[in-house]
């Protein structure tokens, strides 16, 4: 809280969480609430960017890997299945099913530099385990719509410009895709408007929310 008060005060429109738990909790564990309702009033957007999860300390040494590599030691292995998709995918989930945007309605969580590939795949395991989990815990109360819903009103994805990002356009809209380019990053563009050409068949206006209003909504006082 405190250093949510230092940003808030310094006119910050945007903070960056690490993806995964929080203190061996979901973060949208009811114990973070008075968080989560400062951020609620606030009106402030909630990044998550790649990063060290601390998935490969916690599950790559039941798999014989190093606990904890840089980036650029880390095996194919670790990559597909502890530093991208994996932590992103469950910290979307823990927030939708643990209802955080329920009982915050305000809250916006963006997904930076994740790419896009989990995307479809978490919807559609999302929305067919709701119902195998409805006799289950429900932290935070139990949601009352389907989770793919929940997802396209309050996630906003900025997918990698090598991917399928007009299908992603197609299955969230186009109000819920950012762009983005880490350039020099090897997913970067070294001319990052280049990345209104990953999008041929959209209208006009849906490559500009994509490529300009969509962050700037996000951002706004």
């Amino acid at each position: 809280m405190i250093e949510l008060e230092w940003a808030l005060a310094r006119g910050a429109r945007a903070i960056c969480l690490r993806a995964g738990p929080a203190y061996g909790r979901s973060p949208a564990d009811p114990y973070f609430d008075p968080f989560w309702a400062r951020v609620n009033e606030a009106g402030i957007t909630i990044a998550f960017h790649i990063g060290e999860a601390s998935y490969n300390e916690l599950f790559s040494v039941h798999w014989g890997e190093q606990p904890n590599p840089p980036s650029h030691r880390q095996s194919a292995f670790q990559w597909t299945c502890f530093y991208g998709d994996r932590p992103i995918m469950d910290t979307m989930a823990a927030l939708i099913y643990h209802n955080l945007f329920g009982r915050f309605p305000n809250i916006r969580a963006m997904s930076i530099e994740n790419g896009s590939l989990w995307v479809p795949y978490l919807m559609r395991v999302m929305d067919k385990m709701n119902g195998m989990g409805r006799n289950g815990p429900w932290p935070g109360g139990r949601i009352t719509e389907k989770p793919s819903e929940i997802f396209k009103r309050h996630v906003f994805v900025s997918p990698y410009h090598e991917e399928p990002i007009e299908e992603l356009v197609g299955l969230i809209g186009a109000s819920q895709v950012l762009f983005g380019s880490d350039y020099p990053h090897a997913e970067g563009l070294a001319d990052p408007t280049s990345f209104a050409a990953s999008m041929p068949s959209l209208s006009y206006d849906d490559v500009r929310k994509v490529m300009r209003e969509n962050a700037k909504s996000l951002v706004a006082r």
